[in-house]
């Protein structure tokens, strides 16, 4: 266990500081006629003026087939209007000292101008004819696609759409960090094609999304200037006030907590260890958001005073948060640490979590809470600031009526508030932790070991496979002709099915570390179940590739068919009925199923033809020394008693198959 010492105020006194205004508090709601929510504060004394809508949608609700949409509806919005070009509009707010901006995430939607405090009703009008319901043009849609991609970073893909689904289709894949923890489903867990979905959406489509999600009593108009609001009432009504009413699309689902901790260990070439601890939360309303906050900043000072600053600095940097999407959140700790101060890091963590959980007792609680207090008020003094603190860390508009005041907040949270709601958020059952460490090996040495497990592989199959045979009493070796376009079709659908199975393979191991083997806090054993899997695959493709002949060896009372592995397949002489020279043609007329190399119908083979119907059709260049052979080693060519061979006629002047008619056949004397 590790005892954190804390100044107490009498230990380290701090000269009075002065205290500063709130910037959080005096802001005014009002709802106007179409349901929109306002959220307006007078600040006299500023020199700039913001306004920002926000829209709580985003890439979350693209539509099948159409991801993207909600991104490409953000720049065909900035696009142009009412007749004025893309510079024109742009020109209206940069030329008096003005900026602008959209941002789409998953869960929202958010437009701003930053402009003069003289120019606020300016970007007032300016920001409503950018989200105001117009004509979207194909011209204008086609215009910001490109934009779009390269912001994104979609291209179309090498690969080509079948290459995309064989490569990275849901089904192949584990389910994300969404659906898995928390039951809700994410453009993630779809099958999609990011640039025929850009290029495919459509300006009806871009109208349906806006008509669909671009509802008023879902929005949120911000405004933060030295004008007062009576002043600027009736602007805001003819404007933003004048959008139409719509139905509002569904909420998001209840998210499904996953039961348990959840721990996974990883390992990178990295120089760090990168830890993110998170803890999952079902839900929040606006006073539990608040709480969140406190302890992100809270947790943030504390942390980084002792990982970063302390005596054994053992971080290389520490941050908090919270993530938002629809009705689900998690809080997260992360940190990035030296190696080998992984374990007191974490120690470290744990007490200031544990600290939290019992903040009644902690005598520092309140000096640190002060201190937060104005470090967020005076970081939040301007209106732009505060435009960046609703929006990127408070996250979500929907969870408050009103505007959060964050700086009362942190002057009056009390002790046992926030130890009630750290219990019930920080619980190990409700952790979902992944450690990320350097590799203990250098990348090469784990090739070797590879190599080395390939290496396994190749010697398991040929103990299982090896058969030895006394090389004396071989009368025939040859080699197989293939021809060259059969080795081409066969090289090709090899290929293919080579690359399908394993890509299965690689589906199999993913999901097996995912469910299994990821939460092995051991190296050696998570590289060593890929060992044994690489082993495996290797064993699977020389059997594979055990199925294709290579050789052909005549034995006395034998054939043997070599792959280009060590794999043979046996055929005892008792099998053999009869051997003829044929094309494939011929050959399917005298056999049910024929195997072997037997591509087009001219060429002319060896044909042996086994019991129960079955053939197999060869080509060597030596063809009459291969019948020679044959004869020998047939059943039928075997005397009843001791003494000399039936005497067979042969064809010894003849050296390659293809000068031999089709129905030449040699079985046994009276067949001759």
């Amino acid at each position: 266990m590790i005892l954190i010492a804390t100044p107490t105020a009498a230990q380290a006194p701090v000269a009075a500081m002065p205290d500063l205004s709130n910037p959080f508090e005096d802001f005014q709601t009002l709802h106007l006629a179409n349901g929109m929510k306002v959220w307006y504060r007078q600040l006299p004394n500023t020199g700039i003026a913001t306004v920002a809508v926000s829209v709580p949608y985003g890439s979350d609700v693209d539509p099948p087939g159409r991801e993207g949409a909600a991104h490409l509806l953000e720049h065909v919005l900035f696009a142009d209007r009412a007749g004025r070009t893309e510079v024109q509009l742009r020109r209206e707010i940069e030329d008096l000292g003005g900026t602008y901006n959209g941002h789409t995430a998953a869960d929202r939607t958010v437009y701003h101008t930053t402009i003069g405090r003289d120019n606020q009703d300016v970007a007032i009008r300016w920001l409503y004819d950018v989200i105001a319901p117009r004509a979207i043009t194909a011209a204008v849609v086609n215009r910001s696609r490109e934009p779009a991609a390269i912001e994104t970073g979609v291209r179309r893909s090498s690969l080509g759409r079948l290459g995309a689904l064989f490569v990275s289709h849901p089904w192949l894949r584990p389910a994300g960090f969404w659906m898995r923890e928390f039951g809700i489903e994410t453009p993630y867990e779809r099958d999609i094609d990011p640039y025929n979905a850009l290029y495919g959406t459509t300006a009806a489509d871009l109208r349906a999304f806006y008509d669909r999600y671009y509802v008023p009593s879902r929005m949120t108009l911000f405004i933060v200037g030295a004008a007062p609001l009576d002043s600027m009432r009736p602007l805001i009504d003819r404007t933003f006030g004048s959008l139409p009413e719509r139905p509002e699309p569904p909420p998001y689902p209840a998210p499904r907590l996953r039961e348990g901790s959840n721990d996974r260990y990883f390992w990178a070439s990295s120089a760090g260890t990168d830890v993110h601890q998170r803890y999952r939360i079902a839900g929040l309303d606006g006073r539990e958001r608040l709480h969140l906050l406190f302890i992100e900043d809270l947790l943030q000072r504390r942390l980084f005073e002792h990982l970063r600053l302390g005596k054994t600095p053992a971080a290389y940097g520490v941050s908090t948060g919270t993530v938002l999407r629809g009705r689900g959140a998690y809080f997260h700790i992360s940190a990035r640490l030296k190696p080998a101060h992984e374990h007191f890091a974490r120690d470290i963590i744990d007490a200031e979590i544990a600290r939290l959980r019992n903040a009644s007792s902690d005598s520092s609680f309140e000096h640190d809470r002060d201190a937060i207090r104005r470090q967020l008020v005076l970081e939040s003094g301007n209106a732009a600031a505060l435009h960046t603190w609703l929006f990127w860390r408070l996250g979500t508009t929907e969870l408050n009526d009103t505007f959060p005041d964050a700086g009362r907040y942190y002057a009056t949270a009390d002790a046992d508030t926030i130890s009630a709601f750290a219990a019930r958020i920080f619980r190990t059952d409700n952790r979902v932790m992944s450690i990320t460490r350097p590799l203990p090996l250098p990348i090469p040495a784990l090739a070797v070991i590879a190599m080395m497990f390939a290496m396994l592989g190749s010697w398991v199959y040929r103990a299982i496979v090896h058969s030895p045979a006394d090389m004396s009493r071989v009368l025939f070796i040859g080699r197989l002709r293939t021809p060259g376009a059969q080795k081409l079709l066969v090289g090709v659908i090899t290929i293919i099915v080579g690359a399908a199975g394993l890509r299965m393979l690689i589906a199999a191991a993913h999901f097996t570390s995912d469910r299994w083997l990821l939460g092995i806090d051991s190296f050696a054993a998570q590289y060593g179940a890929a060992g044994v899997l690489l082993t495996l695959v290797t064993v699977t493709a020389f059997i594979a590739a055990g199925r294709v002949t290579r050789k052909i060896v005549v034995f006395e009372d034998e054939v043997r068919l070599k792959s280009i592995t060590f794999g043979v397949r046996r055929i005892p002489a008792e099998r053999i009925q009869s051997v003829s020279f044929a094309t494939p043609r011929a050959a399917r007329r005298r056999v049910r199923h024929l195997g072997g190399h037997r591509f087009g119908t001219r060429r002319t083979g060896v044909l042996i033809e086994l019991a129960g119907g079955r053939g197999l059709l060869y080509y060597v260049r030596d063809a009459a020394g291969l019948m020679r052979s044959l004869v020998r080693t047939a059943p039928w060519a075997q005397p009843p008693s001791p003494g000399p061979l039936p005497v067979v006629q042969m064809v010894d002047e003849v050296v390659d198959a293809e000068d031999l008619p089709a129905s030449v056949v040699i079985a046994n004397e009276d067949d001759t």
